[in-house]
């Protein structure tokens, strides 16, 4: 008899990666955090780590082999910092807006977030044919009164994590907005998400 383990692992690790990224409406969260320091190639379900081959993950996700290239002179820095988080020179002046610890990204492009927020979020907010890219490199981003990255429209966004780093995202115990399209996950996204 065949094991089917590999494949319902593959299959649960794709829900997962799913379920991750978008949340249901109406329910409440209870503080959870997604902590993650990346590794090259492998993916742990259940304290055991297997390989998850692009093909697969093309097939149980909307992902695109273009999802992982681009080039690394167009990437936008933006260093997070409470009360002083920053883009690197250069920028648009559109792409990317810091207001107070809210850092909202509205353009297509390739954006390298790195450096912590205490109380703050991070949302993109981009066109509905724009793909997004970000790259997790050292970031910190925790909120007291909801979720601290909210994906609210693009057409995909692609979340990185730097190889070497580690990142998290922590949002609150009790959410300020309950309402049934309010964000209720540390990372929460409308648009398609890999």
């Amino acid at each position: 008899m065949k094991s089917f383990r590999p494949y319902l692992s593959v299959t649960a690790l794709a829900l997962a990666v799913g379920l991750a990224g978008c949340s249901a409406a109406g329910t409440a969260s209870t503080g959870t955090s997604i902590t993650g320091a990346s590794t090259s190639g492998t993916s742990t379900t259940s304290g055991t780590a297997e390989a998850v081959s692009l093909d697969t993950l093309a097939a149980d996700t909307h992902y695109d082999a273009d999802d992982l290239t681009w080039d690394a002179a167009s990437e936008v820095a933006v260093t997070l910092a409470d009360g002083a988080s920053s883009v690197a020179a250069g920028t648009p002046s559109d792409a990317v807006k810091v207001d107070g610890d809210t850092v909202t990204i509205s353009a297509a492009g390739t954006y390298r977030l790195s450096g912590s927020l205490s109380d703050g979020r991070v949302v993109v907010a981009a066109g509905e044919e724009d793909v997004v890219r970000i790259i997790l490199d050292g970031a910190e981003v925790t909120s007291s009164t909801g979720s601290p990255f909210v994906v609210q429209s693009a057409d995909e966004a692609i979340v990185f994590l730097n190889e070497g780093t580690s990142n998290a995202l922590s949002d609150a115990a009790t959410y300020a907005d309950q309402g049934t399209d309010a964000a209720n996950a540390a990372l929460y996204s409308m648009a398609d998400l890999t």
